[in-house]
């Protein structure tokens, strides 16, 4: 490669890393069930830190966890390991995704359809439920689940009790 490659190289790779950091359309899902990583700004007293949520797990499963008197449940999205700490965005698919929709739309008061798909309504509709919280990424991670209510079901019915957390 000759000297006044260099730029043009480098050039081409600062622009792949900024499309990837905006979330350009260009940067879809594979659509195999996970989405491409996607990544936040995350701001600091002076500096801002480029954060990936591709570095976080994929919520792929869904934890129960009973009430006190074990009369009623809530579930919520968990990676393998069961850390809370995952992530979903579009093209994502699966367990996650529905109990994601289904706190939106029970408990966040979202329009979202409960179908297990991560699309445009639902990475609008966490959107939305992160600028109440105080973010605007469409895409669901930590910073956006501390800000959910999770709707809570009657274990011997499995209906939703209309109550949320």
């Amino acid at each position: 490669m000759a000297d006044d490659d260099v730029p043009l190289v480098v050039g081409g790779v600062l622009a792949l890393v900024a499309i990837f950091a905006l979330g350009h359309p260009s940067a879809g899902s594979s659509g195999t069930g996970t989405s491409s990583g996607t990544s936040t700004t995350a701001q600091s007293s002076s500096t801002a830190t480029l954060v990936s949520t591709s570095t976080l797990p994929k919520c792929t499963r869904v934890e129960r966890v009973r009430s006190r008197d074990g009369r009623s449940y809530t579930e919520f999205p968990v990676s393998a390991s069961r850390s809370r700490d995952c992530s979903l965005g579009r093209g994502d698919v699966g367990a996650g995704v529905t109990a994601l929709q289904r706190g939106l739309s029970l408990c966040m008061h979202e329009s979202v359809p409960v179908d297990g798909v991560y699309g445009a309504s639902t990475a609008r509709a966490v959107a939305h439920a992160g600028q109440v919280g105080g973010g605007t990424r469409a895409w669901y991670q930590p910073s956006a689940e501390r800000h959910m209510n999770w709707p809570w079901y009657s274990s011997a019915t499995t209906a939703f009790t209309g109550q949320c957390s």
